[in-house]
């Protein structure tokens, strides 16, 4: 038996129906859908 994952794929039209409505944002890479990291807004800032 095998560990390895089977990935279910999006399509392009899905993943963005679904971030239209998303509170967390999203990265969306040859189907595969990741959690993008959310950092305080402060902190992106440059003085």
């Amino acid at each position: 038996m095998s560990a390895v994952e089977k990935w279910q794929l999006v399509s392009e039209n899905d993943y963005l129906a679904r971030e239209a409505l998303a509170n967390q944002k999203h990265e969306y890479v040859a189907g595969v859908v990741y959690a993008m990291r959310m950092t305080p807004t402060k902190r992106n800032l440059k003085s």
